[in-house]
């Protein structure tokens, strides 16, 4: 395996990872919270809550890192806009949950019950976006520190 190859495995692995424990945390978290406020806690929703966007943070961020990477292979990281990669991660946080169902039901789900996914689409699109452009900004900044990192150890040789 090229070296270039190994460079975008380990960061489809390491954005996956990373959005895979955000994404548990949110889902754990959200599912708890709403379960204390309404009386109905239950430690089992919670560790499938925990599953269920976990799984959703690595495929949506590790498929992003795919995107980002071919999309603008040619473009240094400084050159992604956080924006694009915010409408990216948005629109496939929407996408989620009927590429979920059409891939359990294989079939297509008629109009008037993708409507009534909507909500969810909105919500998990809103979580794509923000989770997207957070990591995006995340790997920005860190890519500024290490420049400055190797630009003061240069400085001192």
């Amino acid at each position: 395996m090229g070296r270039g190859m190994w460079t975008k495995l380990k960061g489809f692995l390491g954005l996956g990872t990373v959005g895979a424990g955000v994404g548990a945390l949110f889902g754990a978290g959200w599912i708890a919270i709403s379960g204390l406020v309404t009386g109905a806690f239950s430690p089992d929703a919670v560790l499938n809550a925990a599953v269920v966007y976990g799984s959703f943070g690595f495929f949506t961020t590790a498929g992003l890192s795919l995107v980002l990477a071919n999309a603008r292979s040619k473009a240094s990281l400084d050159d992604i806009s956080v924006v694009w990669a915010a409408l990216i991660g948005a629109a496939a946080g929407a996408a989620f949950p009927l590429i979920i169902n059409i891939v359990m039901l294989q079939s297509l789900l008629p109009l008037r019950l993708i409507t009534g996914f909507l909500p969810i689409m909105a919500t998990l699109g809103l979580f794509g976006g923000a989770l997207t452009a957070g990591m995006i900004t995340v790997a920005k900044h860190q890519h500024l520190e290490l420049d400055a990192g190797s630009e003061a150890e240069l400085l001192e040789e």
